[in-house]
């Protein structure tokens, strides 16, 4: 797959995080057997449903280093295991942090409109170009928009910012 394959990916992705708190996105399968990620329910049956937190939840602040961590690699791994490693040994890696960290930190971490658009663009990084000059300029620009967008403080700004208190269990 080449970058300019990705690319229209990127867009929808881009385009769905204008205004996303309280929204849903829509994981759909394209008519060329693309995957789009879309604010519009998808024409057949969506792959998946994703909800996009509200930004107006109040948060909850980690201060325990070790908390911190798990949050952080939690973090990295929802837009990870959603979008781009879907084996169920990733969903299990994923279950068995959010387990820890609501029962040892007492907190969970919300999935964001920035983690899909990091892993999306981290996921483009990785496309090898075809060598045309198209190509490693679409690559460049992938690299900038993920470091610009997806530094380690707008990753914990975000991550801050989608922190709640875990729910009580059976709750």
């Amino acid at each position: 797959m080449t970058v300019r394959r990705f690319l229209p990916l990127l867009l929808l992705v881009a385009c769905a995080a204008a205004g996303a708190a309280d929204k849903t996105l829509y994981k759909c399968r394209a008519a060329d057997g693309s995957l789009a990620f879309q604010e519009e329910p998808c024409a057949g049956a969506p792959l998946e449903v994703i909800p996009i937190a509200p930004e107006n939840a109040k948060p909850f602040k980690l201060t325990d280093p070790t908390c911190i961590a798990m949050a952080r690699d939690i973090w990295y791994l929802k837009g990870t295991v959603e979008h781009i490693d879907t084996s169920d040994a990733s969903r299990q890696r994923l279950r068995d942090r959010e387990a820890t960290l609501a029962s040892q930190c007492g907190a969970a971490l919300e999935r964001t409109q920035l983690q899909i658009e990091c892993a999306v663009l981290a996921g483009a990084q990785a496309v090898s170009g075809d060598g045309s000059p198209e190509s490693e300029a679409s690559l460049l620009k992938v690299r900038q928009q993920h470091a610009a967008q997806c530094s380690d403080a707008q990753v914990d700004a975000d991550m801050a910012k989608h922190l709640r208190a875990a729910a009580a269990p059976g709750g």
